[in-house]
């Protein structure tokens, strides 16, 4: 006989797939509704991904904004671990890759808000973060941007719950 422990944190990660996978699907389909990205930041990013494949090196030649901030003498790239994260994406699908790369986040969002939502005791938790996709549609439209505020809000997620967890570190206690 399974102890009743076990069969909790069986339910709780099949919840936790399901939910990421909803919302996974919703996040697509809202970027698939649009012919290209959400915003013109967007092309930068997925373009300095791009580059990062392209030319194997992580200091790059960027000519392209040669009268910015970003000119080739003073360009420093200050998204490297976003762009590193979404090179690949770039790489093997385009912007169809960039697009599922931002899914991936947004829902990556929303499942560390329903951990977080667990963790502290909140009834429904799953419901509760089903209910946030409706929170506006600004929300979703940046949160859905090929920028970095998504993956910082997911961060920002991760530590609350790491604070409210009183573990100042990501291991097991």
């Amino acid at each position: 006989m399974e102890p009743e422990w076990m069969k909790q944190a069986r339910t709780g990660w099949l919840s936790g797939i399901v939910l990421y996978g909803v919302v996974f699907a919703l996040c697509g389909l809202i970027l698939a509704a649009t012919p290209g990205f959400l915003g013109n930041d967007d092309y930068y990013h997925a373009r300095i991904a791009a580059e990062i494949f392209a030319q194997g090196r992580l200091a790059l030649n960027f000519p392209w904004l040669p009268r910015t901030i970003l000119s080739p003498a003073a360009f420093t790239d200050h998204h490297l671990l976003y762009h590193l994260f979404l090179a690949p994406w770039v790489t093997l699908g385009g912007m169809t890759g960039a697009k599922l790369a931002a899914a991936a986040i947004g829902a990556g969002v929303f499942l560390a808000a329903w951990g977080l939502l667990r963790q502290i005791g909140t009834r429904h938790a799953a419901l509760w973060t089903l209910a946030l996709c409706g929170l506006s549609s600004p929300f979703l439209y940046r949160l859905l941007m090929i920028r970095t505020q998504g993956a910082a809000l997911l961060v920002l997620i991760l530590a609350l719950s790491a604070l409210f967890a009183k573990r100042p570190r990501w291991r097991q206690s």
